[in-house]
């Protein structure tokens, strides 16, 4: 495949990447978007339940299994170099505009603070949620995590640049801030129906799932420097102190 494709690809990968990731705050907090977790065609709860479901266990599903160093390894061999990680990248923004586009809203009030006061500190809480993912993003290199640095490094034919291992930024405090600041946000609404319930509990345990598998994929991949970094840093209640960098502190 020519470098430019490739490339090409990988900046696909990466744009429509930021674009899902960005679209998920407005999805949950019910506004800019036509369809939210609240909003769209009505219907019969059990229709409902039924689609969302299949939404939700589609998607850990299939990234459960291709976050798998096995997997990965399969994928990229059926591919054109550099373009692994943009494939998967791709696949989930696949799924999350699918996602977007054919949830059905289950509308059923599970909570709803009444306080002006109390829902502000709520909102405070989800915006609170993102700024956590945004720095996490920052820190690690969106550029790598989404596949651009690799079809970069593939389409001029030198080595595929590899994962940050210095614990920096928002990862001095904190072992999975992508996850941690995303759970935050999926539960901090001063309302919640019962679709949005749903779509956090569910994510809520993808997001468990796969600390525990990450962390053990870390584990075997970095050895002992990761076992004293995960020692040292929490993995989603933030330590006050930032971990000192150090060259064998690694960060996922």
């Amino acid at each position: 495949m020519p470098g430019s494709l490739v490339t090409a690809l990988g900046l696909v990968a990466y744009v429509a990447s930021i674009g899902t990731m960005a679209a998920l705050a407005p999805f949950l907090a019910g506004v800019i978007l036509p369809r939210t977790v609240d909003r769209g065609p009505g219907g019969a709860a059990a229709t409902a339940l039924a689609v969302d479901l299949a939404l939700l266990l589609g998607f850990a599903c299939v990234h459960s299994v291709l976050a798998r160093p096995a997997a990965r390894a399969a994928l990229a061999r059926r591919l054109p170099a550099g373009l692994e990680r943009a494939a998967y990248s791709l696949l989930a923004c696949a799924q999350w505009l699918l996602l977007f586009a054919t949830w059905r809203p289950l509308p059923a009030t599970v909570w709803q603070l009444e306080h002006p006061a109390a829902r502000a500190v709520v909102w405070g809480l989800f915006a609170a949620g993102w700024a956590v993912v945004l720095a996490g993003f920052v820190a690690l290199d969106g550029r790598h995590l989404f596949g651009l640095a690799q079809a970069r490094a593939a389409a001029r034919g030198v080595p595929e640049p590899v994962a940050p291992v210095v614990a920096r930024g928002i990862y001095r405090h904190l072992r999975h801030p992508l996850y941690a600041g995303t759970v935050l946000a999926l539960w901090a609404a001063p309302t919640m129906s019962a679709g949005h319930l749903l779509l956090a509990s569910v994510l809520t345990l993808y997001v468990a799932i796969g600390c525990r598998l990450e962390d053990r994929d870390l584990l075997a991949r970095y050895g002992e420097p990761y076992r004293a970094y995960r020692a040292a840093v929490p993995g989603f209640l933030p330590r006050l102190v930032p971990l000192r960098p150090r060259r064998d502190a690694v960060a996922s």
